[in-house]
């Protein structure tokens, strides 16, 4: 074999070595990539999941439906009441971009009091990332607004 054949030869092998090498590169990279993105939206539900949470534990919390119309507007809701329907959306001020928490909630008179039924969603941007179904009943006089 002469010299100039066993250069060419391990010009040859050392070009396909850079390039599995860098294939390698690329699939750790795209790893990497997915990791991230995997991890941001874990965080989001994270997020998401808390704030449901949280409305339905202040909506838990009312002595009645009046009171929880007041938390929600005193947390910066825009709270609209159309009859026994009530609908409140609040700002997610954690972490970047337009987080928001929905809370869709019908209230119905009983024989001993008011039962108030809610879906609680939160997301980011268009898509909810997180709902929920709660209920509260008041007995007596206290489900009035």
């Amino acid at each position: 074999m002469s010299r100039r054949n066993r250069s060419a030869a391990f010009y040859v092998e050392t070009a396909i070595t850079l390039f599995f090498l860098l294939c390698t590169a690329a699939v750790i990279a795209q790893l990497f990539s997915t990791a991230l993105q995997n991890s941001r939206l874990a965080e989001e539900m994270t997020r998401a999941e808390f704030a449901a949470e949280e409305e339905a534990e202040r909506l838990a919390a009312a002595p009645t439906l009046g009171d929880w119309a007041a938390a929600v507007q005193g947390a910066g809701a825009q709270l609209t009441r159309d009859g026994d329907s009530y609908t409140a959306r609040l700002p997610l001020n954690e972490g970047e971009g337009g987080g928001w928490v929905l809370v869709e909630l019908q209230a119905e008179e009983t024989d001993g009091g008011r039962l108030a039924r809610a879906q609680i969603s939160a997301g980011r941007g268009e898509k909810a990332s997180f709902s929920l179904e709660t209920g509260r009943y008041w007995q007596g006089e206290g489900g009035q607004p």
